[in-house]
């Protein structure tokens, strides 16, 4: 979700980057056309990363057998007593090698996802580059390009024989929160809108809270939930994000999750639904007064079945400034004081939530951005790594949460060297995306280490990995 411009490395994945999903098959380098602002491109791909996506280029393979759309019966989500804290990936790519993909001619998983499937037990599918607008108005069956994308999905889970839950996550706008998010048909040729527009002139300028707008996203919903089967379901991808910075921007998004909660409740009742929001932004005060997590009490209550949230304790400074200006303290401390007043906020509904970790992370080296924004730094080291896993596992048992999702399962170091752009040159506007991407470089559970080329032998498990599996349980 990172708008760059460069390569989608590797023809058996797909790449999200600035909102547009580009693949990349028969050795062909996929590049963004659009062009960027600086400023907004630094500011956006900052938003994005404090959050929690990097690059949006999410392992699996691509399947090349056309796949027709079955429904996938879904199973009732683990709940009361006996519910066993969820923990998953998401599963970014390392590297752009068929070792590292996996091929489905050869039935085998690449090495990032069969690792990461095996320390899992739900797996989460980040949805967010397009919607099927032009398909859900025209009542339309998913266009060949977009139904091979998920038909390779649900190709790896087969082979893979992964018996966990799945999450979806879904956005019905861009990477801005404002902008209606790109039609899938449209994108597979390359551009956001044309087919939408060709059908409908004008639709791509409506707003989230357009009735229109509302129904087709619900239908789209409905397709996803459809087609994959999953047991819970992220409608709005960060929107709470907007709670702290633009109130208009949230009351646009409260109206077309309220519309489509309502309805999902009476077509697919067995499905949990949530949003994302970040754990700083419902913290922060509002002017002033109450906590924003405070202020939506109400909509928490009656529109989520339970409470998703982002947080990535190594970035609190930079959330902080991004953010809200409400001073929050660093390290071990200012980490059990956040999980404190989750657990608070959760347990003060009137009708009580679990709490559900949808991303985080913690880097082992630490990154300075002061290139980009003055005094903001990535806190990283192997240590506290190591010590977050814990704590945060510890207290999800006590807890009873819903799931913890870890950002990224291994270190990218091989994809982030392929990335283009000269970092020691601040006109470049690829290398300073490239700067910005080392926030999350360093923060997977297998480590990679500098210099890569690697030996096959690697990715090596960390001393952080061993935490995790104190954690995870299947079910």
């Amino acid at each position: 979700a990172i708008p760059l411009q460069g390569q989608c490395l590797g023809d058996t994945k797909t790449c999200n980057h600035g909102g547009l999903r580009m693949s990349r098959q028969d050795g062909q380098d996929c590049l963004q056309s659009q062009k960027y602002n600086l400023k907004s491109l630094v500011t956006s791909a900052l938003t994005i990363i404090i959050s929690g996506s990097l690059l949006g280029c999410e392992s699996g393979y691509q399947s090349k057998v056309s796949t027709g759309e079955q429904p996938n019966a879904t199973g009732g989500p683990p709940s009361g007593p006996s519910h066993k804290v969820l923990y998953g990936f998401t599963n970014f790519l390392y590297d752009d090698t068929e070792d590292a993909t996996g091929n489905t001619e050869t039935n085998t998983l690449g090495k990032g996802l069969s690792l990461s499937l095996s320390h899992s037990t739900i797996y989460f599918h980040h949805a967010i580059s397009c919607v099927t607008w032009l398909e859900e108005l025209m009542d339309a069956e998913t266009n060949p390009a977009t139904l091979a994308e998920w038909a390779s999905i649900k190709a790896a889970l087969d082979t893979s024989g992964f018996k966990g839950a799945l999450m979806l996550t879904l956005t019905p706008t861009k990477g801005n929160r404002v902008a209606l998010n790109n039609d899938c048909q449209s994108q597979a040729m390359g551009n956001s809108y044309s087919e939408l527009e060709k059908a409908s002139p004008g639709f791509s300028a409506k707003m989230i809270d357009d009735p229109m707008v509302m129904d087709l996203y619900y239908k789209y919903v409905v397709r996803m939930i459809e087609y994959f089967g999953p047991q819970y379901v992220d409608l709005g991808y960060k929107m709470g994000f907007d709670l702290a910075k633009d109130p208009y921007i949230w009351q646009r998004y409260v109206a077309i999750h309220t519309h489509v909660f309502d309805k999902l409740k009476v077509s697919h009742p067995e499905v949990q639904l949530t949003f994302s929001t970040n754990a700083y932004v419902l913290r922060s005060k509002s002017q002033g007064g109450p906590s924003h997590g405070e202020l939506i009490k109400p909509f928490l209550e009656d529109y989520t079945d339970f409470l998703g949230v982002s947080y990535f304790p190594d970035s609190g400074q930079m959330s902080q400034g991004f953010y809200t200006s409400d001073p929050y303290g660093d390290g071990r401390q200012g980490w059990l004081d956040m999980l404190k007043y989750l657990h608070d906020l959760a347990s003060s509904l009137n009708k009580t939530k679990q709490v559900a970790i949808l991303e985080t992370g913690y880097s082992t080296l630490p990154v300075d951005l002061a290139p980009f924004y003055q005094d903001m730094t990535i806190v990283g080291s192997e240590i506290s790594q190591k010590q977050w896993i814990e704590d945060l596992i510890s207290e999800a048992k006590k807890q009873n949460y819903l799931l913890v999702n870890w950002s990224t399962a291994i270190d990218y170091e091989p994809i982030w060297n392929k990335m283009p752009g000269d970092t020691a040159n601040p006109q470049d506007t690829n290398g300073l995306i490239k700067q910005l991407a080392m926030i999350k470089r360093n923060m997977g559970l297998w480590r990679i280490p500098m210099g890569y080329p690697i030996s096959s032998s690697l990715p090596v498990a960390s001393q952080s990995l061993e935490a995790w599996a104190q954690g995870w349980e299947l079910r």
